[in-house]
């Protein structure tokens, strides 16, 4: 219930914002969502909030359920949704945050191969968890690629087990591509799939605004990074396994923003999950509590102050 107060609070300014959506990231199956809903609409934004509570509570399950951080608290989930807020633009649907549902379920799945000799199953889900990302924004396609260190991270790879996992994210474009055909639009659906995808433009992070929350997200990545070490120690190995596939979607989210011409900040969306399960893991282990709340409470008012001065400028 704590959960969902919070992330009621920390996305209300949605429902004051009135602006035009960027949508040069969106793939196909985004494009549909966004025909049956209103870009600007009360239930989109209510919407939008449920679907983010639901996120972090799956991001809550998995630390708890895998023993990822030292002590049990609501910390990786209040990180992500303060991490997927922060921006006054992160107000709005975006095909990153949905496609960042398919990652977090992906993650789960990747866990339950874990030293398991039945795996079928798990690993058909992961790639079609990644086909689904695939179709919400093109560049999560990169997702299939992380997979394979992952499997191997967990179990072992090997070719029939990427064969699986590849028939997984075969599956939704296949079912995609036969509707497509069944509503006589074949022809529509590659240049569809793969709009925007294209090495990033450097110039066009000068038009990322604003620009002091670009700094935010690089200290906080920044933070993931040197933040290995301590993340791992004391840990048991299935915790380590799991903290090392968090590194990878890490890779991952950010290798999506290099092969997007049109860099915006929505692009950063797709770090958020490891990023704020990362950094989380700092406030939860450390035996100061009084120090992880005063961090937690600054990003809190940042974010405040953030969308209170876009909202009245």
């Amino acid at each position: 219930m704590a959960l969902l107060v919070y992330t009621v609070v920390v996305r209300s300014f949605s429902f004051f914002r009135d602006e035009t959506l960027s949508t040069a990231h969106d793939g196909v199956l985004m494009m549909h969502i966004r025909e049956w809903t209103s870009p600007e609409g009360v239930l989109t934004d209510i919407a939008v909030i449920i679907l983010i509570f639901l996120q972090a509570t799956f991001i809550n399950r998995y630390v708890i359920k895998y023993r990822l951080a030292s002590q049990i608290t609501l910390f990786p989930g209040l990180f992500y949704i303060l991490l997927c807020s922060l921006l006054p633009s992160y107000q709005s649907l975006s095909p990153e945050l949905v496609a960042n549902t398919f990652v977090i379920l992906s993650f789960g799945e990747v866990y339950k191969i874990y030293k398991k000799k039945v795996y079928a199953l798990p690993l058909f889900n992961v790639g079609f968890l990644a086909g689904m990302a695939f179709l919400t924004q093109p560049a999560y396609g990169l997702l299939l690629l992380c997979a394979v260190p992952a499997i191997a991270i967990m179990n072992a790879i090997n070719a029939k087990r990427f064969i699986q996992t590849l028939i997984g994210a075969l599956v939704p474009v296949v079912w995609m591509l036969f509707f497509y055909f069944m509503v006589d639009m074949g022809d529509m659906l590659w240049p569809r799939a793969v709009a925007g995808l294209g090495l990033v433009d450097p110039g066009t992070l000068a038009e990322v605004t604003p620009w002091y929350g670009l700094i935010v997200y690089a200290l906080v990545i920044l933070s993931c990074l040197l933040s290995y070490n301590s993340n791992l120690a004391k840990k048991l190995i299935k915790s380590r396994k799991g903290i090392d596939v968090l590194y990878w979607l890490l890779l991952a989210g950010s290798l999506t923003i290099l092969v997007q011409k049109d860099f915006d900040e929505y692009n950063l969306l797709a770090v958020m999950f490891p990023a704020g399960a990362l950094v989380s893991f700092y406030f939860s282990d450390t035996k100061n509590t009084g120090l992880a709340e005063l961090g937690h409470f600054v990003l809190f008012v940042f974010l405040l102050l953030l969308n209170v001065f876009e909202y009245f400028t």
